[in-house]
């Protein structure tokens, strides 16, 4: 029994490792401009995983079909982040009171839950709207914060392990993140879905 359990979190680590690795080459070869549909797609194909238990026959045309389902408001949702992050910085170079301080970091937790929530559930929900994906997002993202303080923390682990044990950690960590957060978003959109879409 124990065997099984312990094969089955490497099969699934692996499928992890592997969307890993898609999820890089997109966003390399695209510039950054696909990273949230690349995201999308590997938590929709691991949100599969762990309801159904399956994993898909192709991965690089399910992976491609899943990015396909969330444009364009996954190039949208990353330039508005981009963007929004951008001019925060730099009113934070410039603040110069307390309330300023404490507004910035207010808007910019804010901007961090829309961001991250944004691409599993465009994923799952396929919100034709894009601001109804950004009201979805940001009342799930709100009502769930401690679960985005969960991904926050993966997050921050993921960078300091890196940062202590150098590049070499980067696969390592990338495989971590994404699992993880994962099992994070999964239980929380779970709660909105009877059924996780095919």
């Amino acid at each position: 029994m124990e065997n099984a359990h312990e094969n089955r979190l490497a099969s699934r680590l692996f499928l992890a490792a592997k969307l890993s690795l898609l999820w890089v080459l997109f966003t390399v070869l695209s510039l950054g401009v696909l990273t949230g549909a690349a995201a999308g797609a590997v938590y929709k194909i691991l949100f599969h995983l762990f309801r159904n238990d399956k994993t898909p026959d192709r991965l690089l045309h399910s992976f491609i079909q899943s990015m396909k389902t969330t444009l364009p408001h996954s190039i949208i949702m990353v330039l508005f982040s981009g963007l929004s992050f951008t001019l925060l910085f730099l009113w934070f170079q410039h603040a110069d009171t307390t309330i300023a301080y404490v507004f910035i970091y207010f808007l910019g937790f804010e901007l961090y839950i829309i961001t991250m929530f944004s691409f599993p559930i465009q994923a799952l929900f396929r919100h034709k709207n894009f601001f109804r994906m950004l009201k979805t997002t940001f009342l799930i993202g709100n009502i769930h914060a401690l679960s985005a303080v969960g991904v926050l923390l993966t997050l921050l682990t993921a960078v300091l392990i890196t940062y202590l044990y150098n590049y070499y950690a980067i696969p390592f960590m990338l495989v971590f993140f994404f699992y993880l957060t994962a099992v994070i978003f999964y239980r929380v959109l779970n709660l909105y879905t009877g059924k996780i879409d095919d």
